[in-house]
């Protein structure tokens, strides 16, 4: 018997299936055909920073949870979050290998000062990770503060003078405020 299709339904025993007779043995649901047999697609369940805030410099990881994806490779695409535009950052995280449903990347928390130093608000960080063509934004932010480091002679956020030293008595103080007088 030669199988016909289009007819009679699916004859997986005459050696019809998803791949060959779509119209007889098509999948269902969101299940997907790959060599010949129908599969759960490889999906993002959850996506989430280890940590909701952190300093310009620290190691932060990015968390992936996902179903029927193991072995699948993960990209990840960090942005400052913005009112108008969100910004992206300068060095995204590696591609990882999705084992036991999960993967972790890890970034270097980066400072966007969007204001001139001005900012109150430390910026906001967002992640969207991909996997085949399926992607999920990170269900949380990471706030980032600048690491404020007083006698470099650099004014940081949050100081009122930095003369490259931490002496009282010279009109910036120890902690890089404007003495008075």
């Amino acid at each position: 018997v030669i199988p016909q299709c289009g007819i009679n339904g699916c004859q997986a025993g005459e050696g019809e299936n998803c791949a060959n007779c779509p119209a007889d043995c098509g999948c269902s649901g969101s299940d997907v055909c790959e060599g010949g047999v129908c599969v759960a697609p490889c999906t993002i369940d959850s996506a989430w920073w280890s940590t909701t805030s952190a300093t310009a410099g620290d190691t932060v990881n990015l968390n992936v949870g996902t179903s029927n994806c193991n072995g699948e490779t993960v990209s990840f695409v960090i942005m400052e979050r913005d009112t108008f535009t969100d910004d992206p950052v300068s060095q995204n995280p590696s591609s990882e290998t999705i084992s036991s449903e999960s993967a972790t990347g890890s970034w270097t928390a980066e400072y966007q000062d969007d204001t001139g130093g001005v900012e109150t608000d430390p910026p906001e960080y967002y992640f969207t990770a991909y996997v085949g063509s399926d992607s999920m934004e990170s269900s949380n932010e990471l706030d980032v503060s600048v690491l404020v480091t007083c006698g470099n002679n650099v004014i940081d956020s949050g100081e009122g003078c930095d003369d490259g030293d931490t002496d009282n008595g010279d009109g910036c103080d120890s902690s890089c405020q404007i003495e008075p007088g």
